[in-house]
């Protein structure tokens, strides 16, 4: 993850602006919100996102499915898109998804590791974390 601060004017991706831009779900808020504060001649607001991810060692069949399993018990997501996005794998492969994240501007990401975290899940993360750094 790259080094960041959260902006004190951050509060979530459900800021009126970036919800009315465009919509719950879709993906673009990121891109969006800053071609609006552009047009509007203010300046691009810090972004962050908090997602879930389920971690491995080794690939492992299935592992999305907890963190798919978890977006529609916590948050009401239908099972296809839960499925859609569901993050999971080895820290290379999940550091090289949550890149695409950083790229569209989020300058926070906050996960939550699924199942909750252990002591394996703390050193996969750092190993995610130290990937992405890298880049």
């Amino acid at each position: 993850m790259n080094r960041c601060r959260m902006s004190p004017a951050w509060r979530g991706s459900q800021s009126g602006l970036a919800w009315t831009a465009c919509g719950p779900g879709t993906g673009c808020w990121p891109a969006r919100l800053g071609e609006l504060s552009d047009e509007a001649g203010r300046t691009r607001p810090g972004l962050g996102i908090c997602l879930h991810v389920a971690l491995s060692a080794r690939p492992a069949a299935g592992l999305a499915g907890l963190t798919a399993g978890t977006m529609q018990a916590m948050y009401g997501v239908p099972a296809d898109r839960a499925r859609q996005l569901a993050i999971a794998g080895t820290p290379s492969q999940v550091a090289t998804h949550l890149a695409r994240y950083s790229d569209a501007g989020a300058q926070l990401i906050a996960v939550t590791c699924d199942p909750g975290p252990s002591a394996e899940s703390w050193e996969l993360l750092a190993e995610t974390q130290r990937l992405l750094n890298q880049r």
